[in-house]
């Protein structure tokens, strides 16, 4: 009987601890599994849609999955600002897939400020990325690599780019990789030179994961409302596309194409310029009407021979003329004018247009006449850095540079190396005969062009120093004019034995 009162406690206490157990599985574990059950329901509803699953489930993988988790785990070995980083980086690439599969939901928003709206938290967690390197001096021993994540983070805005999002994600890796080869110099002697060997090796593949991701999904630009498109059951290839295209006639095409850059990246510079003020709008109606000339000439050249040269230039009249409004505009106005910058930066960059007139090496051209403008654009950068309304002079910069880019994939895409005459009324056949006729010459002229608009100034650069460093320069140089005659000479041959191409 003494015992009683204990053994009843002690059923009580037993009995308690049971219905917390209870309670405890109500309420947590059951709406958990709940939430579990739902997002498998969801992932098996993705891998029945096909092209979704593909997409989506490609990027878990390959991307989230892939080198991003051995990066993670080499930054927190290393510890301090480049775990933290690390760990900003992460966020940055789960705020990607979500933008992925939102996008996988929806067409593209017509209004830019939806866009904007869907961006924000990549852009968010982007800004952090780059927060931590500029907390950094450059003295600091960690600072070449947050630096390099700093500016390698920029690949992940392929996402809003109409075009070559791959092309974007190598020119962001390569800022990146001077810091990277920076680190390797830096510690190659050091007791930790494997650990700082092996990061920098997963900071690569980071980012040529995410490369090869979009190359395979989103080869031209990303891919929208992808949920409603069975891809896999209306997959093409390359050369189906090709004949599919000649047969229809790459006049059309092409004119689509340039209706486009006019319908969105000239848009675009249009509004920009407006914002900006009356001189710089008058000028951008000027230039948007030479745009819409050049347009026209297109149209008219599509659908006739070679005219001959005083017919030529009589079609090239009213571009010329509108190129003249645009230059007239900047030479009245003095160069302490808050808006000298930005007018003469258009009146360099307006020749262009004239591209159509250009014998051959056209892109080469577009660059050069480019560059001119290029000056101004980064001048008014600075000299608006500190104002307030900073962020409108640079959307107008990236919209000029945006329309110039385009332009040079219209052309690149569509009249290398020269304006193509009659395009729209050449049989199939014909058409790709003088496309491989033209493929040696091209890639030849490619290569001219990265000498001259890279090497050469790379060499300047190197002179400007002296010393051994000028002699290195000099032998570079030498080496790419060496590989530049051994391509002319392989694009006007055939393969000759091996014997022969090592001679």
């Amino acid at each position: 009987l003494r015992l009683c009162p204990y053994l009843i406690s002690f059923i009580f206490l037993v009995f308690g601890f049971f219905c917390c157990g209870v309670l405890v599985v109500v309420v947590f574990f059951l709406p958990l599994r709940r939430f579990s059950v739902i997002l498998i329901e969801e992932e098996e509803t993705m891998v029945d849609s096909g092209c979704t699953a593909r997409h989506i489930v490609g990027f878990k993988e390959n991307v989230l999955g892939g080198a991003l988790v051995r990066y993670v785990d080499l930054s927190k070995n290393i510890g301090g600002v480049v775990a933290s980083q690390a760990a900003a980086v992460e966020k940055c690439f789960e705020a990607l897939y979500a933008f992925v599969i939102a996008g996988s939901k929806c067409t593209k928003p017509n209004d830019e400020n939806d866009l904007i709206s869907m961006l924000t938290p990549l852009g968010a967690e982007m800004g952090n990325v780059g927060a931590v390197a500029g907390e950094l001096s450059p003295n600091d021993p960690l600072f070449n690599h947050v630096t390099a994540i700093a500016e390698s983070i920029a690949s992940l805005a392929w996402v809003q780019l109409d075009t070559k999002p791959v092309a974007h994600i190598s020119e962001s890796m390569m800022v990146g990789e001077a810091f990277l080869v920076k680190i390797l110099m830096t510690y190659k002697n050091s007791e930790q030179a494997a650990l700082h060997r092996d990061w920098v090796n997963a900071v690569r593949a980071v980012f040529e994961d995410l490369k090869k991701y979009v190359k395979e999904y989103h080869t031209t630009s990303f891919i929208w409302n992808a949920g409603v498109v069975d891809r896999g059951s209306s997959t093409t290839s390359g050369a189906e596309v090709a004949e599919s295209d000649d047969a229809e006639g790459s006049g059309d095409s092409a004119d689509a194409a340039f209706q486009s850059i006019v319908d969105n990246q000239l848009a675009a510079y249009l509004n920009a310029s407006l914002t900006l003020g009356s001189d710089i709008g008058k000028q951008a109606e000027d230039f948007a009407s030479a745009w819409r000339k050049e347009g026209e000439f297109l149209k008219k050249s599509a659908a006739m021979m070679k005219p001959s040269d005083e017919e030529f230039q009589a079609m090239l009249q009213p571009i010329a003329e509108e190129m003249t409004k645009v230059s007239d505009g900047a030479s009245s106005i003095s160069s302490r004018d808050p808006h000298f910058n930005h007018l003469t930066a258009i009146a360099e960059s307006v020749p262009v247009l004239g591209w159509v007139g250009v014998p051959s090496k056209n892109i080469a051209f577009i660059s050069d006449t480019e560059g001119a403008g290029d000056f101004y654009l980064n001048k008014l950068l600075m000299q608006k850095k500190k104002e307030s309304d900073f962020e409108d002079h640079q959307t107008w910069v990236k919209s000029v540079r945006e329309l110039f880019g385009a332009l040079k994939g219209f052309v690149k895409e569509y009249h290398t190396p020269t304006l193509s005459w009659n395009s729209a009324t050449q049989k199939p056949k014909a058409k790709a005969a003088q496309k491989a006729n033209l493929s040696q010459s091209s890639s030849v002229s490619d290569f001219e062009t990265i000498i001259n608009n890279a090497v050469i100034p790379f060499v300047e650069l190197g002179r400007n120093i002296g010393g051994l460093v000028a002699e290195q320069a000099e032998c570079f140089l030498k080496a790419f004019h060496e590989e530049h005659e051994f391509l002319k000479k392989a694009s006007a041959q055939t393969k000759p034995a091996d014997d022969i191409v090592q001679g």
